[in-house]
């Protein structure tokens, strides 16, 4: 967000500085260029001649009066100023050009943005485009920041915490020269500086300790205002950094800090990228984890995060002293992550980029039933969750891998937080999650996986026969073969307090016990399979075990 804050338009006071008014200002200007002499000029622009152009359509699109027209003919000593050759150069001065009033042009503007008007509210275009011109102040907070594109399309970010004022913003004509100067009495600035197209093109950025001047190149300044120190740092091209009528030529890879007062110190080396140790590109949890090698001779890292199909905007900017970084919230989107050490002497080195992505809404929901590792006996269970968003419905997947390449159930639109399963699940080991829906019904990522194992109970083994041999009592049941061994259990009481036989088969199918003295017995029988689980044991059903010689014993 931003807000425009507007001061007089007939002059604006800031401490004991007057800022004037752009009309007057542009007509002292024009009136300072066309009374200096021509052998005081230095500098000329070399115009290539077009086809269809002669001396006077030149002088009324470039040149301040169209008498110039006579004069480019001496100068340039023309013999034939109705021919001019195509391809050929002319030699105008510079302040011969006209000098017309230009703008900055707010690409975007993250968090607190602040736009303090030199010479009251300036018109928008159309689009909502806002434009700053010269005199005008943009400030940024602590989570703010803003980036500026220039007449030449260079592009200039204004970090947080910081304050940029546009001294200086024209252009010659339709030459593609620019004249370009800001002032940073406090903050960061990064820029990239279109190469110059001439000799009155000029890019400046100055602070309370140090101007840095640049034709074509990447850089970034800092501006100290408690201590009155500079600090710039060049990724590309040169800078030159004046300080106490010293000058200092940065190349590529190096920087240099200035005091207020005093030369900067010669270029220093910044300090290497550092390598990432977190390669994810993909993040769909929240909160982010960052982590990077450790930079020998670094105090401290700076941690940028961009929005990456537009780098210019920037949406997170930190200093943190140890190589790793932890974000509670990000939006979902495609992200550009920066990373750079800084040194002792608070100059910052070269970028590390990665590239991410945060698809993490709506937040996934967190599993709570079945626990993780479960043995559940029911093979249709019933799975739960918790969810703080509250979403309108749910997405459960069941599957025997944990990659989820084998879902055995899927349900797509799940209202609440329980699901009972309506089938019969394998009896086998098996994974679950879990995502919500949004209103649309596009699900977000999935919860932690759960791992649950399903294996039910034998069932209660159903008597097939049952006979009496002289000596021995046969039970005999259905069962698999290898599956299922048989518990028989006789005692005098129904309650199995006295029990006088307890016998396991050793054979499937059936067990042989020995006849028991005659007397009234009650009997029980369980199933155990071969992982040792065991079923309830059956209804105590009575017997009467009659002496040998009667034929028909009493069963029941």
């Amino acid at each position: 967000m931003y807000k425009v804050i507007s001061e007089s338009e007939t002059g604006i006071h800031t401490g004991s500085r007057t800022i004037l008014p752009l009309a007057m200002v542009m007509f002292i200007a024009f009136s300072c260029l066309q009374a200096i002499p021509l052998p005081a000029l230095a500098k000329d622009w070399l115009y290539t001649v077009r086809p269809g152009d002669n001396l006077w359509s030149i002088s009324e699109k470039y040149l301040t009066k169209k008498e110039y027209a006579n004069r480019l003919i001496k100068l340039n000593r023309i013999k034939n100023p109705a021919h001019l050759q195509p391809g050929s150069k002319l030699r105008i001065p510079i302040t011969w050009l006209k000098r017309q009033p230009s703008s900055s042009r707010l690409v975007q503007a993250q968090g607190e943005v602040t736009i303090i008007r030199a010479a009251g509210e300036q018109p928008q275009s159309n689009n909502g485009e806002i434009r700053l011109y010269v005199g005008d102040t943009i400030t940024t907070g602590a989570n703010g920041s803003a980036t500026l594109e220039f007449a030449d399309k260079s592009r200039l970010l204004i970090q947080p915490d910081s304050e940029l004022v546009m001294d200086t913003l024209s252009m010659f004509g339709d030459s593609g020269m620019v004249d370009t100067r800001l002032r940073l009495p406090a903050g960061r600035v990064e820029t990239q500086v279109t190469p110059k197209k001439g000799p009155a093109s000029r890019y400046e950025i100055t602070t309370p300790a140090a101007v840095a001047a640049v034709r074509g190149t990447d850089f970034r300044v800092g501006a100290d205002h408690e201590q009155e120190v500079s600090r710039s740092e060049v990724l590309e091209g040169k800078v030159g950094i004046k300080g106490a009528d010293s000058m200092r030529n940065i190349p590529a890879g190096f920087g240099t800090v200035a005091k207020a007062g005093e030369p900067p110190i010669p270029p220093k080396k910044l300090l290497p990228a550092p390598n990432s140790k977190n390669t994810q590109k993909h993040f769909n949890h929240i909160p982010l984890r960052f982590e990077w090698q450790t930079i020998e001779l670094a105090s401290a890292y700076r941690v940028q995060i961009y929005y990456a199909v537009n780098s210019g905007t920037l949406v997170v900017d930190k200093v943190v002293e140890n190589n790793r970084f932890e974000l509670d919230d990000l939006k979902d989107n495609d992200y550009l992550l920066r990373i750079r050490a800084i040194d002792s002497l608070g100059l910052e080195g070269l970028n590390r980029d990665h590239h991410f992505k945060v698809d993490a809404r709506p937040f996934p929901p967190v599993l709570t039933s079945p626990l993780d590792n479960s043995l559940l006996r029911s093979r249709q269970p019933v799975f739960k969750w918790t969810d703080e968003k509250d979403s309108p419905a749910y997405l459960v997947q069941i599957a025997r891998d944990q990659h989820f390449r084998k879902i055995v159930h899927e349900s797509g639109k799940n209202r609440g937080k329980e699901f009972v399963m309506a089938t019969q699940l394998p009896q086998a080991a098996l994974y679950w999650r879990v995502a919500a829906l949004d209103n649309s019904g596009l699900h977000g990522p999935f919860s932690a996986t759960g791992r649950f194992r399903i294996r039910t109970l034998p069932d209660i083994p159903q008597i097939r026969s049952l006979s009496f041999e002289p000596e021995t009592i046969e039970f005999k049941w259905s069962a698999e073969p290898g599956e299922l061994h048989f518990h028989v259990q006789m005692a005098t009481d129904d309650q199995f307090e006295n029990i006088v036989i307890d016998k396991k088969a050793t054979q499937t199918g059936s067990l042989s016990l020995k006849r028991p003295p005659s007397n009234i017995y009650y009997y029980r029988t369980r199933a155990i399979n071969r992982h040792g689980d065991t079923s309830p044991f059956s209804t105590p059903k009575m017997i009467h075990v009659l002496p040998l010689n009667y034929n028909n014993p009493d069963l029941r």
